[in-house]
Parts: structure tokens; sequence; C-alpha cells
């Protein structure tokens, strides 16, 4: 999408790495309070700790991208 400035870029993907961290910490929060059903590491990995690492790289990028003062024309 040709964006206008960086901040615009910089607000669309901290708003989406905060929206996913908050709702991985409600899906880890829900894993670990089932009883039906116990996850294995695997179930961890895949569902709760790599969707978070990657909305937290989400949240980072968008931090040091706000940085870079160089607008687009």
């Amino acid at each position: 999408m040709p964006w206008r400035a960086v901040s615009s870029a910089g607000l669309a993907l901290s708003a989406s790495g905060v929206a996913g961290i908050v709702y991985m910490l409600i899906v880890i929060r829900r894993a670990r309070e089932q009883r039906g059903y116990a996850p294995v590491l695997e179930d961890w990995l895949w569902h709760c700790t790599f969707p978070f690492i990657a909305y937290g790289a989400l949240l980072v990028a968008a931090l040091l991208l706000r940085r870079d003062p160089h607008t687009f024309s």
C-alpha cells in the first residue's frame, strides 16, 4: 500500500502487534485452563510461543519504524 508517511505504516504495524499479543495472552490463558486435553510441547510452541514471538516482532518493527524520520512524498 502506498503510504504517505512512515508513521501510517508504523501505526498499522503497532495496532496489529498489540492486538495479536492481547489475543495470544487470551489463547495462553484458555489453553492453561482447559481440562479435556493436556497440551504437549508442540501445542505450546505452534499455538502459543511462535505466534507470540511473531506479534512481538511486529510491535518491535513498528517501534523501530517510528524512529526513522524519513517521509515519502
